[in-house]
């Protein structure tokens, strides 16, 4: 598959990263951005309107919100959506509370044994 993905699209700011999970996985993005150390805020979307947010501290998760879901529940909420959703990366340097304290393995691990679960 093309990636569509897309730096500092027309109109858009600089330090700004965009594709959809078909081209790249929400589960590579985190990755790439806990490698990176990155201070980040993603903003995800599903194709059925559905709103997350996730926010990177040198590359750990500090804070996820999805709908009425908070935390790491928001992240294994989002890795369920699986091909289904684009996202855009933000370079920020505030951060809201914390209110995940998972590392990105423990998130990534726990989200996917949830996914095969609910697949059984």
């Amino acid at each position: 598959r093309a990636m569509r993905a897309r730096s500092a699209p027309a109109g858009g700011a600089a330090g700004q990263f965009s594709a959809k999970f078909e081209a790249f996985s929400f589960l590579d993005l985190t990755q790439m951005l806990a490698n990176g150390m990155k201070n980040v805020r993603v903003d995800i979307r599903r194709g059925n309107g559905e709103e997350a947010t996730l926010f990177m501290e040198r590359g750990r998760p500090v804070h996820a919100v999805c709908g009425s879901l908070v935390g790491a529940k928001a992240v294994y909420y989002v890795i369920a959506w699986e091909e289904d959703g684009e996202f855009t990366v933000h370079e920020v340097s505030d951060f809201p509370p914390a209110n995940v304290a998972e590392s990105v393995e423990s998130l990534l691990m726990e989200g996917v044994r949830l996914l095969d679960e609910s697949r059984a």
